[in-house]
């Protein structure tokens, strides 16, 4: 036991030993591009860094509290996309030399603030969070909810002064710490790789809690549910996320039980056609003898063939270059149609009204106050496998 223990021992410090030796490494391949001894190196990135990482982190966690009055562990996430975006705006207010550096700064910071600003008083008044492919609707919602919106602003005095608080924080760091001067294509350029990394391993993190349905993996890279997207993935992502899909908005339909949910897209044959369904008409029992036989009416032969539309999808799919066409004729083509019924035609020549209601409640039924609604509760079809809040 005891010369296990001595060999665990010397393990441990052998790899405590590699790991510093890397470290030093590491250490020494930055300060080679970079030299952090130089003071205004050293803060021209750190402190931009330093803000934008924290404004970011600030702004999520205040509005969470501010919309939600809590967090829970999916906090995380908000917190971790702060780091490669913080790392981003650092290195884009340092492309140019001062004076500009300061604008942009100011400006982004503004920007930040407004957006978060903005989601506070939409989701105060629409309970959801503002979605910019909705942006061609915004001079409406103004002109109908404008006294909605300005109700929200006078309610919300408190919460906008504090996502408003990073803007006087700037003004303090450029007058003392920050000194906002070009930094040469080589630090950017690390600056960048930075970037990269460190959003890979934030994706990387999103497999914590699975790829089930609305998930953060599923918010971020299938599901469009912005509500979700703003709790778990946090504003700044939920922004960009829905800037993006604005710009190129064409995407891939996916559909429930289609085999592309595996990520196999099958290739697109004629409709399979499924075997005829045997009549269910009552036949006469022969066992039986009557003394007295009456002929019986001969019945109407009900054709149970397959109910299918002479559309050739898989040929439709093979020319179709629209991929969320093509996977809506895929789809069609993969699928086994269902056979004809006796009712199947009912209502051919007629003018059908079809109403859809997510609740039913029978207490307003009265056969001589409400007749035509009593007729639609007791004719036609009736389905009681319904459940109702």
């Amino acid at each position: 036991m005891g010369g296990e223990g001595k060999r665990d021992g010397k393990g441990f410090d052998l790899l405590r030993l590699r790991g510093k030796e890397y470290l030093e490494k590491a250490r020494d391949i930055l300060k080679k591009y970079w030299d952090y001894s130089d003071q205004e190196k050293r803060n021209n990135l750190i402190y931009p860094f330093g803000f934008f990482t924290g404004t970011l982190i600030y702004l999520e966690v205040i509005l969470h509290l501010l919309i939600y009055q809590r967090v829970d562990n999916k906090i995380i996430y908000p917190i971790l996309f702060a780091f490669p975006f913080g790392l981003l705006l650092a290195l884009l207010t340092g492309l140019f030399r001062a004076a500009i550096n300061k604008v942009m700064m100011w400006v982004i910071t503004a920007l930040i603030c407004l957006i978060f600003g903005i989601q506070l008083i939409y989701f105060y008044v629409f309970k959801v969070y503002f979605s910019f492919q909705s942006i061609g609707m915004a001079g409406d919602a103004f002109s109908e909810f404008g006294s909605d919106i300005a109700t929200a602003v006078r309610h919300n005095i408190s919460g906008l002064l504090l996502l408003c608080l990073p803007l006087p924080v700037l003004a303090i760091l450029l007058k003392d710490g920050f000194s906002c001067s070009k930094r040469k294509l080589k630090e950017q350029g690390i600056l960048g790789i930075g970037v990269l990394l460190l959003h890979s391993l934030v994706l990387i993190a999103l497999l914590i809690f699975g790829r089930g349905d609305y998930s953060p993996y599923d918010l971020y890279h299938h599901t469009k549910v912005y509500d979700l997207c703003g709790k778990q993935l946090g504003i700044a992502t939920m922004t960009r996320l829905d800037i993006s899909r604005l710009i190129n908005p064409k995407e891939d339909l996916v559909l429930a039980d289609f085999p592309t949910m595996q990520g196999k897209i099958p290739k697109a044959v004629p409709t399979p056609v499924p075997k005829t369904i045997k009549s269910m008409e009552a036949k006469p029992d022969r066992q039986k003898s009557d003394p007295t036989p009456s002929p019986l009416p001969t019945p109407t032969p009900v054709d149970t063939s397959p109910n299918v539309m002479e559309i050739d999808f898989a040929s439709l799919a093979e020319g179709e270059k629209d991929n969320t066409v093509r996977t809506l004729h895929e789809y069609f083509a993969s699928v086994i149609p269902t056979n004809k019924n006796k009712y199947t035609g009912m209502f051919q020549g007629y003018n059908l009204i079809m109403l859809t209601a997510e609740g039913f409640s029978p207490y307003a039924v009265h056969k001589e106050l409400t007749p035509t609604l009593y007729r639609l509760t007791r004719e036609g079809f009736v389905f009681n496998n319904f459940y109702t809040a």
